[in-house]
């Protein structure tokens, strides 16, 4: 039985009033409504103890699954529902319970906003030595940051520019060793032609056989429609 409950249930036995019952308790944080609901529970089921909450236990929402899940949101905080879903086998549902209810955190949308481009940084007086822009990919569907609130988030823009210069870069590593890059020319356009003779041929090969020598060696590439 709860102890607040009891002494409540007892004050009432002794023929005190409700009011008089809270200015003896309420320095135990027990409010009149608390009071008023045990002595009414009291009168109607001839005790105070709150029945068990009918329903079987929870088999998925475990505490431990919720804390592997927060652990996996503190360590990367974009990382997909779907991916999280897929891997502790559980349904949507059940993983959007653990992140809104268990967690408390919610999904926050990456938005676009003007981005400065070399000249512009020059004309308002900033001094660079070099500067290389990346213009980073967005995904306005899918890429998203679990957080608290929208402050948590430290970067909620992703900076588009116009009129942005783009340049093409081949490079391969390997557990070892990092072969040098290969910046393809302006308007070179990558085909399988030219993928194999400028890229595989004259830069791949010869490194590896210079880093791996004799040993067996696998090149692994991407889906890229040139390769």
């Amino acid at each position: 039985m709860d102890v607040k409950r009891q002494l409540v249930l007892n004050l009432h036995k002794k023929g005190l009033r409700q009011v008089d019952i809270f200015r003896k308790v309420q320095s135990d944080n027990i409010n009149l409504r608390f009071i008023q609901r045990t002595i009414k529970r009291y009168k109607e089921h001839g005790t105070v103890d709150v029945k068990r909450k009918p329903g079987r236990k929870k088999s998925v929402r475990t505490k431990d699954l919720v804390k592997k899940v927060r652990d996996k949101i503190r360590r990367n905080n974009k990382r997909s529902a779907r991916i999280l879903v897929r891997e502790h086998n559980i349904s949507r549902s059940s993983m959007r319970r653990v992140l809104k209810e268990n967690l408390g955190v919610k999904t926050f949308k990456k938005t676009r906003k003007h981005g400065f481009t070399i000249k512009n940084k020059q004309d308002r007086k900033q001094k660079y030595e070099e500067l290389f822009l990346l213009q980073p990919s967005l995904n306005a569907q899918n890429d998203r940051v679990y957080a608290a609130s929208i402050e948590d988030i430290p970067e909620e823009f992703v900076e588009r520019l116009q009129n942005v210069s783009s340049v093409m870069v081949w490079a391969a590593v390997s557990a070892g060793h990092k072969f040098p890059l290969v910046f393809v020319e302006k308007g070179v356009k990558i085909n399988a032609a030219v993928y194999e003779k400028e890229i595989l041929r004259k830069n791949l090969l010869p490194h590896a056989e210079a880093v791996f020598g004799d040993e067996p060696w696998v090149f692994q590439q991407d889906g890229a429609p040139a390769h």
